[in-house]
């Protein structure tokens, strides 16, 4: 048993799993504070509207660090559909969108 669990240890060790504490960004809570965290926010989002507004910025901030705000302008996708097969009980196609960017590929099937 004793040299199933080294290996086992051996193998937690090359593979970059530690024993110890994992590194975790941002708050780490016990039961009890997370608790009593949950109760605080509860009371600060007493109704839908201030709820709607706290998630809209929540959205903004996460768009704004991807870099993706505003938004950019949404286009048909134009489906292309070819090539059905018949089978028991459904039909697969192969699709595809036309690219606007010739060196990025976008495919569904073949």
């Amino acid at each position: 048993m004793s040299g199933k669990l080294c290996l086992g240890l051996g193998f937690i060790c090359l593979t970059g799993w530690s024993c110890a504490q994992e590194l975790v960004q941002g708050h780490v809570f016990t039961p009890e504070k997370g608790k009593a965290d949950l109760a605080l926010r509860a009371e600060e989002y007493v109704d839908r509207k201030s709820w709607q507004e706290k998630a809209a910025r929540i959205r903004n901030g996460i768009l704004e660090g991807a870099e993706l705000y505003p938004l950019p302008p949404k286009t048909p996708l134009n489906p292309v559909r070819h090539s059905p097969k018949q089978q028991d009980g459904y039909m697969p196609t192969n699709a595809s969108e036309p690219n606007r960017m010739p060196d990025w590929p976008v495919s569904a099937g073949k």
